[in-house]
């Protein structure tokens, strides 16, 4: 019996690694989640320059609306691809307010790339990365939903599909006005 361990404890292990990712995944536990400790805390404190005008966009200029921060860039492939996804959301559900923070990017280049895709965001301001550390940016695209008191209630991080926005954003947008 003990001659055989060395060849059966291999593959004893990975029989629990294989059961441990499965269980993992029926209980609904995406393993690419990232979690925020921004959630259910107020929106960090900013002062950001609004692309295209000589004035600045904070914190305090959030309206007492439901909002959500969506960071991104021109040269980020994956936020391309989301551009169509955030304005079939804003004009599905126009109560919201959707402010875009493009993130350590060309005011120029940003604009021009806005331009042809068309943009759906109400506001974009620009950062240089300090705004992105206290949201605690892991990579862009990321995406936050503010309540009407400026609590964020919801990360995600990672480009939105269309299956993100009906499984987690709308419901969570849903609950946010009722």
């Amino acid at each position: 019996m003990f001659k055989r361990l060395p060849y059966l404890l291999p593959i004893i292990i990975l029989i629990a690694v294989v059961f441990y990712f499965g269980w993992t995944l029926k209980k609904g536990q995406d393993p690419s989640f990232i979690p925020s400790a921004l959630v259910n805390q107020s929106v960090p404190v900013f002062n950001l320059p609004v692309l295209d005008q000589h004035n600045f966009f904070t914190q305090n200029n959030l309206e007492k609306k439901i909002t959500i921060i969506n960071f991104f860039a021109s040269w980020c492939i994956p936020c391309e691809a989301e551009i169509p996804i955030l304005r079939d959301l804003v004009e599905k559900e126009k109560y919201i307010k959707l402010i875009g923070i493009g993130y350590k990017d060309d005011p120029i280049k940003l604009k021009d790339w806005l331009i042809k895709l068309g943009n759906p965001y109400h506001v974009v301001i620009l950062d240089e990365g300090k705004t992105a550390i206290d949201f605690g940016i892991y990579g862009i695209p990321e995406t936050f939903i503010l309540d009407q008191q400026g609590i964020i209630r919801y990360h995600h991080a990672g480009p939105l599909e269309q299956t993100i926005v009906s499984r987690e954003i709308i419901p969570t947008l849903h609950n946010l006005a009722n």
